[in-house]
């Protein structure tokens, strides 16, 4: 029979399998674990973060963020609004100001989190924010639910139709990522 990877050549798109623990290559530079029993094993998998990520987006040219935070009821990672003075993540000042109004929030997700579950958790949680969505959206906003990924591990999905026509009736667009 075909191996993954043959498969993966010729075109297929959906497996599923991951890679385990034993199986994943240290990245360059990284310290070796020596197995030493079980403590050590089960404390390097606890430590482990998932590798999914999962932002939700929203833009809208002068909405205020702390009504957005508000009616959404999530905190934001990062949120600024349009005219204020821009800044960098660890607050250094830049020139100028934000062109437009950002909202963002980023999942936390377990550590064997799928792109499938992910997703499924963004819109448990969104799914209240739906007239929020709408109203932003109709006013010249949008609305993104961006999953990013690592490129040194594969992984697969297939998001059902049933995710994609939640994502369409609210109004959210998905938005994917990929880092090397």
């Amino acid at each position: 029979m075909y191996g993954l990877r043959t498969l993966m050549a010729h075109g297929q798109t959906t497996a599923r399998r991951r890679t385990t623990l034993a199986q994943e290559k240290p990245k360059a530079g990284a310290a070796r674990t020596v197995k030493s029993g079980a403590a050590s094993s089960k404390a390097r998998r606890a430590a482990r973060r998932s590798p999914v990520m999962m932002r939700f987006l929203l833009v809208h040219p002068n909405a205020d963020p702390a009504v957005i935070t508000r009616e959404i009821g999530m905190l934001p990672s990062r949120a600024w609004r349009q005219g204020e003075p821009r800044y960098t993540p660890k607050g250094t000042s830049l020139e100028g100001t934000w062109r437009d109004t950002r909202w963002g929030h980023n999942f936390t997700l377990h550590r064997n989190a799928t792109i499938e579950t992910a997703i499924a958790l963004a819109l448990d949680k969104l799914s209240a924010a739906k007239p929020l969505i709408a109203t932003l959206r109709d006013t010249g906003g949008s609305a993104e639910l961006i999953i990013s990924l690592p490129g040194d591990t594969y992984q697969g999905a297939s998001v059902s139709t049933e995710q994609l026509k939640v994502l369409a009736d609210l109004g959210v667009s998905l938005g994917l990522e990929v880092f090397p």
